[in-house]
């Protein structure tokens, strides 16, 4: 988008946040690849904040006490602009989410693999910043909370999951969020595949089994 203002802006005061809306300087063309993360006690295994055009794929994640595979926006506490244009394919994420809590908010530790935006309240918005998220071929099991969770997307598709096992740690405390949200959180957590505040997104070919196995297209 270009915008022509027919006056002069104001200067910016100390610290104000800016974003480059060019993706060149926002990652495009970039990968995380064929890498191996293992045993994070506190912390996610991937994270992707404010990026554009950039594939995730062929990684092994896990265990983690917040999210596995991680896309996220924050406009408070770790400003920062919405992602595009990522591709999250053909990776392997194993026991995220537990059984110790994520000590960070239970906003960064509802899925597996998770896709989501939080605002200056700390809640979830209802518009969908995010644009183009591809979540294809993975294998998720055994996670603490939902197997995928993606939240406030407009555009994308969830397609050729496996999902075993999720919702393995009911116990784990949901924190940080207001009433409203931790009872819709609860009840997303039961769910191999959460997509929350989102349009057009497809939800096609996940295979989804509480126990035995099943096979990543």
């Amino acid at each position: 988008m270009s915008l022509t203002f027919d006056r002069d802006l104001p200067a910016l005061g100390p610290s104000f946040g800016m974003t480059f809306a060019d993706p060149n300087q926002r990652g495009t063309g970039s990968s995380i690849e064929n890498n191996v993360v293992e045993k994070v006690v506190f912390g996610r295994g991937i994270w992707i904040s404010g990026a554009v055009g950039v594939t995730v794929q062929g990684n092994e994640v896990g265990p983690t006490s917040n999210g596995g595979i991680v896309v996220a926006q924050d406009t408070k506490a770790f400003p920062g602009p919405p992602a595009h244009d990522i591709t999250i394919r053909g990776n392997k994420v194993a026991g995220s989410l537990g059984p110790m809590a994520s000590g960070a908010g239970s906003h960064i530790a509802v899925g597996a693999i998770m896709v989501v935006s939080k605002n200056n309240t700390a809640e979830l918005p209802s518009s969908a910043p995010n644009t183009n998220i591809v979540v294809e071929g993975n294998s998720v099991r055994d996670s603490g909370r939902a197997g995928l969770w993606v939240g406030e997307l407009s555009g994308g598709s969830v397609r050729d999951n496996c999902i075993l096992r999720w919702n393995q740690h009911p116990e784990l405390p949901v924190f940080g969020v207001n009433p409203q949200l931790r009872a819709q959180l609860v009840q997303d957590f039961s769910q191999a595949v959460v997509i929350r505040n989102s349009r057009r997104v497809q939800n096609i070919n996940n295979s989804n089994k509480p126990t035995g196995a099943c096979a990543v297209r």
